[in-house]
């Protein structure tokens, strides 16, 4: 699976939750670290994790890093440290 995609499952499973889990919702924004650790994913402290939340009539675009020749992407660096984005996304999809 292409870390594109991997990354749109992860922010879709946690978009999804949190919109039926208010308590997880309110983690998410809280506790970023904590609610992707709900999910099966652990990211490093050292990792600058930010959730933003869109306004009415919004539109929020997010340019990824680039990464040098052999540089771990971030996504990347996630997996190797003992987190998945591939172990949870589309297991509570509807439909």
């Amino acid at each position: 699976m292409d870390l594109i995609k991997q990354r749109k499952d992860v922010e879709w499973t946690l978009i999804n939750k949190a919109m039926k889990d208010k308590k997880f919702e309110e983690l998410l924004f809280k506790d970023p670290y904590q609610a992707l650790k709900q999910i099966g994913i652990t990211v490093p402290e050292e990792f600058n994790l930010k959730v933003v939340r869109e306004g009415k009539g919004e539109l929020t675009l997010v340019y990824p890093y680039k990464t040098t020749a052999g540089e771990l992407s971030e996504l990347e660096l996630i997996n190797a440290v003992g987190g998945s984005a591939s172990n949870q996304p589309g297991s509570d999809r509807q439909g």
